[in-house]
This record gives structure tokens, C-alpha cells and sequence, in this order.
């Protein structure tokens, strides 16, 4: 997975999951946490914060 910085608080991941599927993710900085949204492709939803950026990264990452 490649990670891009977008702005103060926001960066997307590009890659292909363990199922070989490209995708890509905005993560963003969102009050109490990091929200990760899907942009493109079959990945996973995540439909809850990530206590820091590094977890957010890594929840894309390990998706099946």
C-alpha cells in the first residue's frame, strides 16, 4: 500500500488487498479520530474512527 499526503489531516492509500483487489482510501482526521472512506474498488466499508492514523493505515492493510 502507497500512502499520499493530501493536506493537514487527510491522505490516501492506494494498493491491492490480500484478495488482490485495487483499491484506494481517503483517511481523514476527523475530531476524535481517523475516518477511512473508500474511493475506489471492492474493498472493506469501515464504519468506525481509528484512534490514530497508523491503525487506519493498517485496518486497510490487513483487509481480506
Amino acid at each position: 500500500m502507497k500512502t499520499t499526503h493530501l493536506s493537514a489531516g487527510n491522505y490516501a492509500i492506494s494498493g491491492y488487498t490480500k484478495a488482490d483487489e485495487l483499491v484506494q482510501y481517503e483517511i481523514t482526521k476527523n475530531g476524535h479520530g481517523w475516518a477511512v472512506d473508500l474511493i475506489y474498488g471492492k474493498g472493506a466499508s469501515f464504519n468506525q474512527l481509528c484512534s490514530t492514523k497508523a491503525e487506519a493505515g493498517q485496518a486497510v492493510a490487513n483487509q481480506g
